[in-house]
Formats: structure tokens, C-alpha cells, sequence
């Protein structure tokens, strides 16, 4: 079972995989920020937008150059720090 991942992407159309779990297109990092032009496609027929990329399943995204995406089920924020002062 894969729950992360990290693709490389090259400048232009680039068919990607995804993990083992439900990814929100949101959630996914880009480096570098604004690394990806279009929506994430996938094909059924006919392309279609999607918001969520699911297992087994792969899906067509535009990059306007060289970069990575990394992919995991959501993105954890850190805890708020809670600090009292004396």
C-alpha cells in the first residue's frame, strides 16, 4: 500500500498515477508553486475534470515546466501551539 508519493513532472501534457488512497487535487504540493497549468483529466470515454484522483486509476495534468508533485490523502498542518505566559 503506497499512501505517498512524489512524481516528477516534465514541462508539457504528463500522464500520472496515484497513491493507494482517495487524493483531493487541492491537497497535492507542486514544486514549484504554480508548477500545473490545467485541471487533472482522466478518460472514460471522453476527458473529463476531475477533483478527486482515485486508486488504481490514471489521469493527464499540464505542467508549464520541469517539476515534482507530491501526493498523500491530505495535507497535515501542524498542531497550534499552545503556550501560557508566566
Amino acid at each position: 500500500m503506497r499512501l505517498r508519493d512524489t512524481l516528477d513532472l516534465q514541462a508539457g501534457w504528463n500522464l500520472i498515477g496515484t497513491i493507494s488512497a482517495p487524493v483531493d487535487t487541492g491537497a497535492i504540493q507542486e514544486i514549484p508553486s504554480g508548477l500545473v497549468l490545467t485541471s487533472y483529466f482522466d478518460f472514460t470515454g471522453s476527458y473529463g475534470a476531475v477533483d478527486t484522483l482515485s486508486p488504481g486509476r490514471s489521469y493527464w495534468v499540464k505542467a508549464g515546466v520541469q517539476g515534482k508533485l507530491v501526493i498523500s490523502p491530505a495535507t497535515l498542518s501542524p498542531a497550534p501551539s499552545h503556550r501560557s505566559d508566566p
